[in-house]
């Protein structure tokens, strides 16, 4: 309890004081300053310690890597925390397969390095991006999703009636609309969105699990980022 009372004779936070006034000085040592941190998290009453992950290009870690998210793990077991490692965090969800499975290789590797720390909770993305940087990928998931709603291109004609825009199975992921409340096509649009972030949550649960099955996964979701990128109305 040293730190908490010393932060609170100064009426300073005491995360903010161990790293402001301790941390700083000593950020050269490593692991160190991460210690203090721990420190003040359980004295203040935290018992997990989320930590903001990385990803190398191409989602492939080295021997270097995975040495300083081991000792984070190691550290944490220490100081009596549980380690929280946001894997993937600001990633977008609306990609295409590959880029997906090179993620989920990476979302493995995760589980197979730190599955054997008992205080340890997966955490997928903090902040999830739901974007249009490849127009094509999300057109094409589209068009895939439309296929295994609605079966045929009849039967997707008869639910959008004269909302029906384009070639079936060729089809432009369309922008947001101004329809009516009960538009058929911008319901199919929101339920398509859900799809797309299921489809990368499920995936990358999947991953885990193939290495260990018994640490809990979570992520969050900001509803207000959904869609804050959007082609022009292609028809």
């Amino acid at each position: 309890m040293a730190l908490l009372k010393i932060a609170l004779e100064k009426k300073q936070a005491p995360l903010e004081w161990a790293r402001r006034e301790i941390g700083d000085l000593i950020s050269t040592l490593t692991g160190v300053a991460e210690h203090l941190d721990h420190i003040a998290a359980r004295d203040y009453g935290f018992n997990v310690y989320e930590n903001l992950q990385y990803s190398n290009p191409n989602y492939v870690f080295n021997d270097k890597d995975w040495r300083r998210f081991e000792g984070m793990a190691q550290l944490c077991q220490r100081n009596g925390l549980a380690f929280m490692p946001c894997q993937l965090v600001g990633h977008n969800v609306a990609i295409d397969d590959a880029l997906l499975e090179k993620q989920a290789a990476q979302v493995k590797d995760y589980a197979e390095h730190l599955n054997r720390y008992p205080g340890l909770l997966y955490y997928l993305n903090g902040d999830f991006r739901w974007e249009i940087d490849d127009k094509e990928a999300v057109s094409e998931l589209w068009n895939r999703w439309l296929a295994e709603t609605y079966g045929t291109e009849a039967a997707w004609r008869q639910s959008w009636g004269d909302e029906v825009y384009g070639e079936w199975g060729k089809l432009q992921y369309p922008p947001p609309g101004e329809s009516a409340w009960d538009s058929t096509l911008q319901c199919d649009r929101a339920r398509f969105g859900i799809w797309v972030t299921l489809r990368w949550v499920n995936r990358h649960v999947a991953a885990v699990k193939t290495a260990d099955k018994d640490h809990a996964i979570t992520s969050e979701y900001y509803l207000s980022l959904i869609h804050i990128s959007e082609p022009t109305r292609p028809y």
